[in-house]
């Protein structure tokens, strides 16, 4: 199982629309200098997720209300 396929079916549980595929990024640590001294910050994973058409997510949160 391939990575995008195993993110879909770890995130569908999540989201109560169906999931049409999801994208990977590796976003990499900054680097930044802390008192003159060099340093990294941590580095994170963004997933993109996309919808099959007419789903739409919604982020205001009234229908939870």
């Amino acid at each position: 199982m391939n990575k995008e396929r195993l993110m879909t079916v770890l995130i569908q549980p999540h989201v109560s629309e169906k999931v049409e595929g999801v994208n990977l990024l590796n976003r990499p640590g900054k680097t930044r200098r802390f008192k003159n001294m060099p340093g990294k910050r941590t580095g994170f994973k963004k997933a993109y997720v996309r919808l099959q058409d007419g789903q739409s997510i919604d982020f205001t949160g009234a229908s939870a209300k």
